[in-house]
């Protein structure tokens, strides 16, 4: 045996489960839906630049953002997912701190409409 045929091949097997995971993982990303706007950053989309911007802004990575999401989500992550959508749509001139407060107003307003509205059966004489 040559010293060639006794070593295992270094490149990988292209086969469909590997592209399935491959797609399947840029694929990911989180969806945000705030009245009737939906605000999407799918993994597929990001560059470089992207990221960069996010980091600058927010101070995380997307993937923190996305582990974020999982565990504790919270308004500043909501607004960092609408910045980044809107950043990637082409809004290049907005700020973190813009998003925020219009987020921040969107959810006091659900809220207020949620409290002045009671559910049935919420109410004293049920």
């Amino acid at each position: 045996m040559t010293e060639t045929q006794a070593r295992p091949s270094l490149q990988r097997k292209h086969t469909r489960s590997t592209e399935t995971k491959r797609t399947e993982a840029l694929d990911e990303g989180l969806r945000i839906t705030i009245g009737e706007d939906v605000y999407e950053v799918r993994v597929g989309d990001l560059n470089a630049l992207h990221e960069r911007a996010l980091r600058r802004q927010y101070g995380s990575p997307f993937a923190d953002l996305m582990e974020e999401f999982e565990t504790k989500p919270g308004l500043d992550s909501v607004a960092a997912v609408v910045w980044l959508a809107r950043f990637m749509a082409g809004e290049t001139d907005l700020t973190y701190e813009q998003v925020a407060v219009d987020v921040d107003l969107e959810f006091a307003e659900a809220m207020a409409l949620d409290s002045a509205d009671p559910a049935e059966g919420d109410s004293p004489e049920a």
